[in-house]
């Protein structure tokens, strides 16, 4: 017995059932090369994957594209994809149930900001995980996508949520406070423009740090002492045949500046690397937090060896109202301020210096010219543009209480919000449909745009994808509460949301939809979602209506009169009738909604009234006994009840009293057929509108009159 297989004996391998499926699962979808059967191969795949929940292949076959057959990714298993609690459309559609009507956005979009979040961190791990498992690229991809949709859907949401927030929050104070502190703060109380740009930079930083943190923090662990030159440079000036390299001979910070001389090559990727996590700090807002307690930027500086850059850092934010400024350290004098800003903005425009260290230095001083060069995205264009006006606006305030004189800075001119989103178009990477789609939906929030929905329907086309379409109907949704949408628009989306719905076979939520829709045109859509759901769906779907309050008496009764005039018009053959019920005149199914409700049995008896009108005209008297022997006993009841019943005056009255007849004498005329020849004759004479003339009814020579 080989050593592998002496292993595997005295391997106890004792692992929940659901995570063993889950490796086979994993290893069936990703088609792995090699054979795994042994315990001791399932014990590294599980190592690997303990971490993982069963949720995780769960998620996966949603990511599955549409072209790959769902059997290929489960081979013969059978797993239940999504429950219902684990759904979007259908979570979506309880908050919209339960909370669209209090027409409290706030509550709304907390709330689905919270289940978007949610969705979004299961496909990331989802897309994570699946390169460790070998998936198919297809999916990989599909997983990514997924998730970079929900991600732009959960900025909107929290875009939204901020914007409205502050539109119905914001409110001018008086102040009368002279200290420079007071006066910045209160710029985040009586100056719009500032306060929505700290909104929107707050918003900013958040998506940033909710894609980013996982990198952030691994990238801060792996920061060390290492990060400096005084480790590699030391071992290089200290072998002599490397000490006429190239290279500074001096390890002090300004060495290299001083002597223009670069560091090694090994220290540079270290000190850039430095450099990139401090950035990426600074980018998700954690410099706020971790500025003003003193703490996290100390250490990241300390752990780089770096403590020298620290008051160059932390110097900005003792003017910034976002920060407590009781818990910062007196470091340097407001009057210094003029020297600091100056060699800080020299830092940010020194070609010499790592393009992260550039940036920093221009966050620091508002030289957006600095930052751009380490921008990828269109949010970290506008994050940059939005950081320096806020850092303009304070260094405005600082140097006016300097020197009441001093002349107005017009950059600030610049950063008009809608100029910025222009230019910004311009700058960002060539975009997907997904971001084009979002980032116009943010651009018109952002800007408060009165006519956003008419202005989105240039993007109508990238509906067809499910998430958007999810999303963009509850936004819709929202926003009508207290904003006018014209009602075309809001038919348009929900028709098409509707119709997704019944393609994925979410029945259930249909009519709650239907019942968003104007009162006009609520019948006909429900009647159209009738006529697309197989007949064993229509009495449950029907009954839903009823939940949402929506007409059903006026739907049973479109449907009714449609179905009827489509058939009706036409000649029925006796090729067309057989033993079998199921195949008899199409009309009878016309008869199973006007059946559901006493408010339409009238309709019920219309349509029997034209079938057998239509069939006794044709002498199908075979037709006309197997009609009346199928037809409900409630209706003949109701026939029968509707002919007795003497305050009746209308024309209604007197054709349920012709079908009341034809009913009495079905017997006779089946009797009859058995002695009639084919071409035998059945004359049916039926009276004017309002006419209380007998029915006659000629057959076979004999007249039998109405009773």
């Amino acid at each position: 017995m080989d050593s592998d297989n002496v292993r595997d004996s005295q391997f106890k391998f004792n692992i929940d059932s659901s995570l063993l499926n889950l490796v086979k699962l994993v290893l069936k979808a990703g088609k792995r090369r090699h054979s795994i059967e042994t315990e001791a191969d399932y014990k590294f795949m599980v190592e690997d994957a303990s971490h993982v929940e069963f949720k995780f292949i769960e998620t996966l076959l949603l990511a599955v594209p549409p072209e790959i057959p769902k059997h290929h990714v489960l081979g013969e298993t059978k797993i239940k994809t999504q429950s219902k609690d684990d759904c979007l459309h259908m979570r979506f559609a309880l908050l919209c149930e339960n909370e669209l009507h209090r027409k409290d956005p706030d509550v709304l979009l907390q709330k689905y900001s919270h289940i978007t979040k949610e969705m979004y961190d299961s496909f990331f791990k989802a897309s994570v995980n699946s390169i460790k498992f070998n998936i198919d690229d297809s999916v990989i991809s599909n997983l990514k996508k997924l998730s970079n949709t929900l991600f732009m859907e959960l900025e909107t949401w929290q875009l939204a949520k901020n914007v409205i927030n502050f539109v119905s929050g914001f409110e001018e104070r008086e102040t009368f406070e002279s200290n420079i502190l007071k006066e910045i703060e209160n710029l985040s109380t009586n100056n719009f423009k500032y306060k929505y740009f700290s909104m929107l930079l707050n918003w900013l930083e958040q998506s940033y740090l909710t894609r980013q943190s996982m990198e952030i923090s691994r990238n801060i662990d792996s920061v060390s002492h290492d990060c400096t030159w005084r480790s590699y440079s030391q071992k290089f000036l200290n072998n002599e045949r490397l000490a006429h390299r190239h290279i500074t001979p001096k390890l002090d910070p300004d060495a290299t500046t001083r002597l223009n001389l670069p560091i090694c090559q090994e220290d540079s990727i270290l000190e850039d690397f430095f450099h990139c996590v401090l950035f990426k700090m600074y980018r998700s807002g954690n410099h706020q937090k971790v500025v003003c307690s003193f703490k996290k930027v100390q250490n990241l500086c300390n752990l780089g060896d770096q403590t020298w850059r620290l008051p160059s850092l932390i110097y900005l934010p003792m003017f910034d109202p976002n920060f407590n400024v009781g818990e910062l350290p007196p470091a340097i004098l407001l009057c210094t301020y003029q020297l600091w800003h100056d060699s800080c903005l020299k830092m940010s425009n020194d070609d010499f210096s790592n393009q992260f260290e550039r940036a920093i230095y221009g966050i620091l001083t508002g030289n957006i010219d600095a930052i751009y060069p380490v921008c990828d995205t269109y949010n970290d264009y506008l994050w940059a543009n939005i950081t320096c006006y806020i850092v303009k606006t304070i260094e405005e305030k600082i140097l006016k209480f300097l020197n009441p004189e001093s002349p107005k800075n017009h950059d600030l001119e610049m950063f008009k919000i809608g100029k910025i989103l222009k230019n910004i178009s311009k700058l960002s990477k060539t975009l997907t449909g997904e971001e084009r789609f979002f980032h116009a939906l943010q651009k018109y929030i952002i800007t408060m745009d009165p006519n956003i929905f008419q202005k989105m329907q240039k993007y109508s086309f990238l509906l067809v994808e499910d998430h958007i379409l999810r999303f963009y109907t509850h936004f819709v949704l929202l926003y009508k509460n207290f904003t006018p949408i014209p009602d075309d628009l809001i038919i348009k989306i929900l028709s098409t949301y509707i119709d997704h719905l019944i393609g994925i076979k979410k029945f259930e939520i249909v009519p709650l939809y239907v019942s968003f829709m104007p009162k006009s045109v609520q019948v006909i859509k429900f009647v159209h979602c009738l006529k697309t759901i197989k007949p064993v769906d229509k009495k449950q779907f029907l009954k839903h209506s009823e939940i949402y309050n929506l007409d059903t008496v006026a739907i049973c009764r479109s449907i009714s009169l449609s179905t009827s005039n489509k058939y009706l018009s036409c000649h029925y053959s006796k090729s067309q009738m057989t033993d079998n019920h199921e195949q008899l005149p199409e009309a009878l199914d016309c008869l199973e909604y006007p059946l559901l409700y006493q408010q339409t049995h009238c309709f019920a008896g219309l349509i029997v009234l034209k079938v057998c009108d239509t069939l006794l005209a044709s002498e199908e008297f075979e037709l006309v006994s197997k009609f009346l022997h199928t037809l409900p006993k409630s209706l003949l009841s109701k026939i029968k009840q509707e002919k007795n019943d003497k305050t009746q005056t209308t024309l209604l009255y007197y054709k349920l009293k012709y079908l009341s007849t034809i009913c009495e004498l079905e017997s006779l005329v089946s009797q009859a057929r058995k002695t009639l020849k084919y071409d035998s004759k059945c004359i049916l004479y039926f009276p004017s509108d309002n006419s209380e003339t007998s029915y006659q009814v000629n057959i076979c020579g004999i007249e039998h009159s109405n009773f």
